[in-house]
């Protein structure tokens, strides 16, 4: 990490920076969540050594995987969506959520994904799924700008 040039308000640094910390994060998350097999029993969490630095190693415990998940939940999750205003062209973000949209609906095979492309959900199906989401839904919600966060 360039933190010197962090600290002085470097526009390139501070990128690098942060990006860093996020990739750090978002590694440290994927490796507890792909080896939950390997995952010990513990409560034992992981301390960073500086202040404000993620990270560079772990142990594989359920207490630092809690603590990974709530990590990326704050990052990703509860992240705020930056909205334009109905009518007008979608901030990146929100081009983005409509791109993925795009790509999954056309890159998914359609035997798995009936349900959600289409809305006729299976009688028993709300037993199942708490909150049933189709993509016209999605898609008229994204439209209207009434997603606040990726967690919605």
């Amino acid at each position: 990490f360039n933190k010197d040039g962090r600290d002085i308000g470097d526009p390139l640094s501070c990128a690098y920076y942060d990006a860093s910390i996020h990739l750090l994060k978002y590694t440290r998350w994927l490796s507890l969540e792909l080896l939950s097999e390997f995952v010990q029993d513990s409560d034992h969490v992981d301390e960073p050594d500086e202040e404000g630095l993620p990270l560079s190693s772990w142990k594989l415990t359920l207490g630092n995987k809690k603590q990974a998940r709530s990590e990326m939940e704050a990052i990703v999750l509860k992240e705020p969506i930056e909205k334009s205003i109905e009518g007008d062209r979608y901030t990146w973000t929100e081009a983005e959520c409509e791109k993925l949209l795009k790509s999954l609906r056309h890159q998914s095979d359609y035997r798995y994904m009936s349900f959600f492309l289409t809305a006729n959900y299976p009688p028993d199906y709300t037993a199942f799924i708490s909150r049933p989401m189709d993509w016209e839904k999605i898609q008229k919600t994204l439209k209207k700008r009434q997603y606040d966060t990726f967690g919605a």
